[in-house]
This record gives C-alpha cells, sequence and structure tokens, in this order.
C-alpha cells in the first residue's frame, strides 16, 4: 500500500511541475491567455491549487506579465 500512495503522489508531484513549467513558457512567451486558460484548467484537476489559479488569472486579467513571472518561480522554487 505505501508503494503505491507514493507513486500516486510522485505522478502528481511530476504533474504540478510540468504544469508551472508551462505556464512559465506561456507567461515568458507573453501568452497571458494561455496562462488564464491552464491555471484554470490546472485548478480543476487540482482543488487545492484553486487560490493559485485565482491569482494567475487576477494577474493575465491585469496584463501583469513579469509579476506572473515572478509568482510562477515562487511555486516552481517550492517543494510541490
Amino acid at each position: 500500500m505505501m508503494a503505491w500512495t507514493s507513486r500516486r503522489t510522485n505522478k502528481a508531484l511530476i504533474r504540478c511541475r510540468i504544469i508551472l513549467a508551462s505556464l512559465l513558457n506561456l507567461a515568458l512567451t507573453g501568452d497571458l491567455v494561455g496562462v488564464e486558460e491552464l491555471a484554470v484548467r490546472f485548478a480543476e484537476r487540482e482543488a487545492s491549487w484553486g487560490p493559485f489559479a485565482q491569482r494567475l488569472q487576477q494577474l493575465a486579467a491585469d496584463m501583469e506579465d513579469e509579476q506572473i513571472i515572478t509568482f510562477i518561480k515562487q511555486y516552481m522554487s517550492k517543494d510541490t
């Protein structure tokens, strides 16, 4: 049972890191609509990331690309 839980946790962590990298790439290329859309989809799959997605949506709506990049990098530096 422990190994199954560990694998499931590892898959979730990998998925989160991939999504964060995708969000960063979108932000770096100026695709704020893409950032907003991916953030919404991510929050739908991972409910605990709802506040993160809401903040990204707010920053994207305000066209705050540099703040989006900084915000995403902060999460990438944490152990998700």
